[in-house]
This record gives C-alpha cells, sequence and structure tokens, in this order.
C-alpha cells in the first residue's frame, strides 16, 4: 500500500486531470492497492475525476489543509474505494462536487469533516458492503448498506436501503431523508434518529425496526409495508406550514406515538388498520382524516390516550395487560373493549361519542380498573350498546358519582355491577336477564321485577 499523492509528480497537476499519470507520485495514477491522497502541503489545486477511481481508499492529510476542488461531477462515472474507504479527517478547506457520481466500497465512509460537498441526490448512488464499519457525513445520495453501518451524526441522504441481512445503526444524531425514501428489510437500530422528512417515504419490511426515535416530519407518507416500528418514540411533527402525512398502509407501533402539529392533517382515506401498544398523544391543530380501517389499543403496557376532539376510525382496546387510560374525549366510528389477558380500561372521567351509527361494546375480560373514574363522564352511543362481564366476573361500573349514557339502539348489560349511572338521555338498558347488579341510583335501567311477600298475606287465596 502506498499514497499515491495529487499533484507530486512530473506534471504537477498543471491539467487538472485524473487521468494523466504525471499528476501523481511516481508519475503513476493510484492503483488498487493505493489511497488516493490529497496533501496541502505539496499542492493545492483542482482536481476532474475524469476516470473512475479503484484504490483502496480515499484520505487528506499536511499541516496545510488541502483546499482544492475535487470535481467527480462532470462525468457521470463510478468510484471504488477498497477497505481504507473514504477519510476526511483534515478535508475541512476541501471541496468535492460529486453531482451524479456513484461510489462504492467496503470501508468507512467518512464525510464528516468535509468542507463543503454537493450532490444530486436522484442519480448519485452509495453502495456500503463493509462490517462492522462507519458511514457519516451529509452526502445526498441515494445509498444502500448491504453490510453492517454505524453512523453517529446529524445528517441526510437522499434514500437509504437496507436489505434483508445488513444492518444500519444510528447509535447517536439523525440520519433525515427528504423527498426520498427508507426501504428497510433487514434491521434499523440505535439510540438516535431515523427521520422521514417532506416529501419522503417509509417502507418497512424490516427484521427489526427498533431506532430509538422514527420522526415523521411535514408531508412524510407510510408506505406500504409489513415491518412493525418499535421505536421507544413514534414522533410527528409538521415543521411549519401546513402539511399532510398520509398513512398509506397498515401501521404497527410499538412505542409512544406523539403527534404535535401546528398545522397537520393525518390522511388515512387509504384505509390503514393502526395499531398502538404505547401511549397515543395528538396536540396542537391537527386534521385526522379517518378511513375504514381500525385503531387498536394492545399490549401488556399502561396506555394514556389523548385524542385532542379527533373524530377516529372504528377503536379497538385489546390489551393483555395494563390499563388503557382516557386522559381526553373519545369520538369514532364504533368502540370495541376486549382482553385477552389482564388488561383493563380506565375511561378517566372522559366523554366518549360514537358517530354514524357507531356501537359501543365492552366486554370479554375487559375490566373498569377504576369505576371512580366513571364520575361526570357521557357516553354517547348512536349504534347498539352492550356492556358484559361473565360469570363470576361481574364488569364493574359503579361510579362514585352520577354518570350518563344516552343510547340511540339497542341497548343492553350482563353481568354488571352498576351505580349512579342515567340512562334517560337516549333508550333504557335492559339488564333483565337476571345477571346483573343494580348498585343504586341508576335511571332508565331495567333490572328484574322483584317480588314482596309481606308475612301474615296471603298469594292466590293460601295462606
Amino acid at each position: 500500500m502506498a499514497d499515491i499523492v495529487w499533484g507530486a509528480g512530473s506534471g504537477a497537476g498543471a491539467d487538472g486531470l485524473y487521468s494523466t499519470a504525471a499528476n501523481w507520485t511516481g508519475d503513476g495514477k493510484p492503483g488498487a492497492g493505493d489511497i488516493v491522497m490529497f496533501d496541502g502541503d505539496i499542492f493545492n489545486g483542482n482536481i476532474r475525476l475524469d476516470e473512475g477511481i479503484n484504490a483502496l481508499g480515499m484520505a487528506f492529510q499536511g499541516t496545510v489543509p488541502y483546499s482544492g476542488i475535487i470535481d467527480a461531477g462532470t462525468d457521470d462515472l463510478s468510484h471504488a474505494l477498497g477497505a481504507s474507504g473514504l477519510d476526511c479527517t483534515n478535508a475541512g478547506a476541501a471541496t468535492l462536487n460529486n453531482d451524479r457520481a456513484d461510489w462504492g466500497t467496503p470501508g468507512d465512509w467518512d464525510l464528516e469533516d468535509m468542507g463543503t460537498w454537493t450532490t444530486h441526490a436522484s442519480a448519485a448512488t452509495l453502495t456500503l458492503t463493509g462490517t462492522g464499519k462507519i458511514w457519516e457525513g451529509i452526502d445526498g445520495m441515494a445509498v444502500t448498506i448491504t453490510g453492517s453501518y454505524t453512523t453517529s451524526t446529524v445528517f441526510s441522504a437522499g434514500s437509504v436501503t437496507i436489505p434483508f441481512g445488513a444492518t444500519l445503526t444510528i447509535s447517536a444524531g439523525c440520519c433525515e431523508i427528504e423527498a426520498g425514501a427508507w426501504i428497510v428489510a433487514g434491521t434499523l437500530t440505535g439510540a438516535g434518529e431515523a427521520l422521514i422528512g417532506n416529501g419522503a417515504t417509509a417502507t418497512n419490511n424490516a427484521v427489526l425496526w427498533d431506532v430509538a426515535i422514527t420522526h415523521t416530519e411535514k408531508s412524510a407518507t407510510i408506505a406500504s409495508g409489513t415491518g412493525i416500528y418499535e421505536s421507544a418514540l413514534f414522533s410527528t411533527t409538521s415543521g411549519g406550514g401546513v402539511r399532510t402525512m398520509t398513512i398509506a398502509d397498515d401501521l404497527h407501533i410499538t412505542g409512544d406515538w406523539v403527534i404535535n402539529a401546528t398545522t397537520l392533517t393525518i390522511d388515512n382515506s387509504a384505509n390503514p388498520n393502526i395499531i398502538v401498544e404505547g401511549d397515543l398523544t395528538i396536540a396542537g391543530t391537527v386534521t385526522w382524516t379517518k378511513g375504514t380501517g381500525t385503531i387498536t389499543f394492545s399490549g401488556g403496557n399502561n396506555q394514556d390516550v389523548d385524542f385532542n376532539g379527533e373524530t377516529l376510525e372504528d377503536i379497538i382496546i385489546d390489551k393483555t395487560a395494563g390499563d388503557l387510560v382516557l386522559t381526553g374525549p373519545v369520538s369514532t366510528e364504533s368502540f370495541l373493549g376486549t382482553s385477552i389477558g389482564s388488561g383493563d380500561f380506565d375511561p378517566g372521567g372522559q366523554n366518549i361519542t360514537t358517530v354514524a351509527a357507531g356501537d359501543f361494546t365492552l366486554g370479554e375480560n375487559m375490566q373498569i380498573s377504576t369505576p371512580a373514574n366513571l364520575n361526570g363522564a357521557t357516553w354517547t352511543v348512536a349504534g347498539d350498546f352492550l356492556v358484559a362481564g361473565g360469570v363470576g366476573d361481574l364488569l364493574d361500573l359503579k361510579g362514585a358519582a352520577a354518570w350518563n349514557v344516552a343510547i340511540t339502539g339497542r341497548a343492553r348489560a350482563l353481568y354488571v355491577d352498576v351505580s349512579n349511572c342515567d340512562a334517560s338521555g337516549g333508550v333504557p338498558v335492559d339488564a333483565t336477564d337476571g345477571t346483573s347488579t343494580d348498585s343504586g341510583s341508576n335511571t332508565s335501567w331495567r333490572f328484574p321485577a322483584t317480588l314482596m311477600i309481606q308475612e301474615g298475606k296471603t298469594i292466590g287465596g293460601l295462606d
């Protein structure tokens, strides 16, 4: 391996061309086992990469930083760097105009210290094939990772493709895609942030997508994919202006989903089914354009939910453990609360409204975790109403103070224990099957008639 220095040959870089052998150390161009070296102590002239590089690596050195322009954009060429990759240490005064050139390396790709870098994001590609290597810096290219790379800075790429078997670890910082795509079938992990920016799409078929923060900003799109977003935080923001986040296919989030926007539309017109296993919080000026899919709250953790007054698709509560706690009012196409384990529902004293003849069902192993939090709530049901516990496991609807239901369709209660509930705003609740308990102060609830026999009186002529 040798450092072949630009401008160190007999030609002294006079014509500015990479292809001229005399411009290089020993009057010979860098070969596959050499480092393409730029040394400001020797020469600071510009260079045009008029043929493809095929070298072990490219680097910068010298007590005087190289300050020339490396023009890789005039010719649409491919450049191959070997195991030494790209090292831009000491390149803070240099300029690399890439435009449409393609690059590939099994080594590190470290642009972090490059002074100026320009590229044509839709045309230039970068293929990273190494294992346990570093990818850093602002590059804007369409990047494909077929090995395993780690990044820790804040930068943007044109797009990122991670095939099955490949890994990108964002250990810190943020990798941002704008107007391009995240296409992940391998692993996207780390303590940093993956940002799906304005005009960008995310196709998640990942083996694992658990980078700490997944952030959709401005007009981003969640595209087709069967993968699960296992980030601790799934953040959605508008980034200023009037924006639309499009959910074009099913979306499964295992962490918290925080939507905090100035002016943002969540477009579900493609009718996705959404699963959230953490908290869901909507704040700011958000318009939720609902589709005909469902939004399911599941998992085994406690979940706080605040829809900020938006009307959502059919809501399903289907938890293995933990409480789902309403921290704001709910408006939905329908409401179904069940449990496949020990999961419970805490209404938080919030109003619940179903629209468009939507039904309300609560039961199937679901319990009210804090019945006192029924106090003051009104459940307005445009369709049918069914609350049902089980044998030996009555559904506890004993509010500590007055609460209300107003039902338009059929209203039934099976295996419930209820108090302080006023149903006079709609049809009466039928609890006449004899499985429920009237714990008092209920209005417009129908329980079985009670036959009272006074001692000393006769029935049917018999003493």
